[in-house]
Order: C-alpha cells, then structure tokens, then sequence
C-alpha cells in the first residue's frame, strides 16, 4: 500500500494503563500470584500512550482484542510453548545504564 510505504505506526492499548495495573492483568492472565519487587527508579519516559488514528486513516486497522483476551491469548501461547531462561546479555551497545537487575537476571 502506497500511503503505508516508509511510515511508522504506534501500536498499543488506547486505553492508559499504569505498570503496576499492567502486573496484576499479566499475572491473572497467567494464573499466577501478583509479587512486586521495587527497584531503584530509571531515567525513563514516566508516561507514554498510542494513538492509533494514524494506522485507523492509513490501513483502516480496528482494535480486535481487548487487553484482556490479547493477555489470554498471550497466556495460553507462552503456556504451551514453556518457560525459558533468558540468555546472558553479551555484544549489545547499552551496557552503561543497564538496568543491575537485568544483569542478575541473565545470569546462570
């Protein structure tokens, strides 16, 4: 599609949402207990949302999922496929302001 060619598309829930609303959805999803670990605060965007009028005008996109059944469908998806532990961070360019918590996560 010509009008789509080079362009960038924001996709994401409509609806604002904070991190911690986002946790207790995921671990519901999961079936799982909420547990929550605060760590120290980043330099980071503190609010962010998308707007989909873009895409809407361009391609005609609709919202088919609501947050709840993408979580479902995500949930049933990483249950069938299993857990897996994720891979030491190596020859990747952020080392400076990598977040502690990722480096004690990625080890084994």
């Amino acid at each position: 599609m010509k009008e789509a060619h080079n362009e960038t598309f924001n996709i994401g829930a409509e609806e604002v949402y904070t991190v911690n609303e986002l946790l207790r959805e995921v671990c519901k999803a999961m079936g799982v207990e909420v547990r929550v670990e605060y760590l120290e605060g980043r330099n980071e965007v503190r609010h962010a949302f998308c707007s989909h009028s873009k895409i809407k005008e361009i391609l005609g996109y609709e919202t088919k999922y609501s947050l709840n059944e993408g979580l479902k469908n995500m949930s049933e998806w990483a249950w069938r496929i299993g857990g897996r532990r994720s891979k030491k961070f190596e020859n990747i360019e952020i080392f400076k302001n990598i977040p502690k918590s990722w480096l004690e996560q990625s080890e084994d």
